[in-house]
């Protein structure tokens, strides 16, 4: 009779929710340096050029300048950034990160943030999509956010092999 033990250790114990658990995480990371880094980059005077925003009429762009008042009465910030006439947007925009992350499976992660601005929903079939605009990538800032998910990823996934414990089956 012939008897068989196999071992398994470190990453082959940590399973399928393991490695969910891990991408979940890994693009949880990636969301929350977006929000915190690239997210104010859309409202700083340069970001028309960084992300091609469409352009803004000079009688718009005049009258924040000007600090008119708006629609509803409120006075423009006296700045000439782009998404911005009021402030109030961009304050509730980057107010507080509503992140989650989702794993339909152990190969596909899913990193949603939720911006707080109703101002940028406004306006659907219009010459201006301010929703698009605020959630556009520079190709510089999609390639940090992969490496970013690569190294948080490989850190995870090295931590959980060390701390995982030894499995031991025995067959016939």
């Amino acid at each position: 009779m012939i008897r068989i033990s196999i071992t398994k250790s470190g990453l082959a114990t940590i399973g399928k929710n393991g490695f969910r658990e891990i991408g979940r995480q890994a693009i949880e990371t990636c969301v929350r340096y977006w929000w915190e880094n690239y997210l104010p980059l859309h409202f700083t005077p340069a970001a028309h050029l960084r992300y091609g925003y469409a352009h803004r009429s000079n009688k718009y762009r005049k009258a924040k300048l000007r600090r008119a008042a708006g629609a509803d009465g409120v006075r423009a910030i006296g700045e000439d950034k782009p998404l911005v006439f009021t402030g109030r947007s961009r304050e509730r925009a980057l107010l507080s990160p509503n992140i989650s992350a989702k794993a339909p499976n152990y190969q596909n992660y899913v990193g949603t943030a939720i911006i707080n601005a109703p101002a940028f929903n406004f306006g659907a079939g219009k010459r201006i999509d301010m929703r698009d605009e605020v959630t556009r990538l520079h190709p510089t800032e999609a390639a940090y956010l992969d490496k970013l998910f690569t190294r948080t990823w490989n850190k995870l996934l090295r931590a959980a092999g060390l701390r995982a414990t030894r499995q031991t089956k025995q067959a016939a």
